[in-house]
């Protein structure tokens, strides 16, 4: 498993989550605001929207992070 983004990561207080990313697995923060900066970083690099990405990533995540992907949603819907 990788890390993605943030080399201080281990030094917060949070809980993580697994996304997976073109096949690969990545271990995040599990915030809405810390998977959009990842999406976003994903959608520079490919030159996509980050919108796209971010509901990839949390489309990705598993049902043991349903209170992220809940979060996640009530943002996705105000857009």
């Amino acid at each position: 498993m990788k890390s993605i983004i943030g080399t201080n990561v281990q030094n917060q207080v949070s809980s993580f989550c697994t996304v997976i990313w073109r096949g690969e697995k990545y271990r995040v923060l599990c915030t809405p605001s810390y998977l959009l900066s990842v999406a976003t970083k994903i959608a520079e690099a490919e030159r996509v929207s980050y919108f796209d990405i971010y509901k990839r990533l949390v489309a990705s995540l598993g049902s043991e992070y349903s209170e992220a992907r809940a979060a996640v949603s009530v943002l996705l819907s105000e857009k």
